[in-house]
């Protein structure tokens, strides 16, 4: 998958803190969190499985707010892709019945 910046300014990103287990238990301060920096303004090229398990969710907001942009999408499975659109399919769901509902709501008031 590739990603690009569109800032003036680098972007770093943080993945979810993953602890560390020994011997089925989490050893407290042995996990360590990953970082990806992405040069102002650059386009990078990321492993699908690392951008999935490391980086997506912490890149949800910067993608939404337009500082960084998908050039090319992770490649899913076609299982995987349908899970993904069921589930986009079901967020815009949502969005349209909450539309509804304040225009509805604008009309009788």
């Amino acid at each position: 998958m590739k990603v690009k910046s569109n800032l003036i300014f680098n972007t770093a990103l943080l993945s979810a803190h993953a602890p560390a287990v020994q011997d089925g238990k989490v050893v407290i301060g042995g996990g360590v969190s990953k970082e990806l920096n992405i040069p102002a303004g650059s386009t990078i090229e990321v492993v699908d499985a690392i951008w999935v398990r490391d980086f997506k969710e912490a890149a949800k907001d910067h993608i939404e707010h337009g500082s960084l942009t998908i050039v090319e999408d992770v490649k899913l499975s076609e299982a995987d892709q349908d899970k993904a659109d069921a589930a986009e399919l079901k967020k815009l769901e949502a969005k349209a019945k909450k539309l509804k509902a304040k225009a509805n709501k604008n009309k009788e008031g």
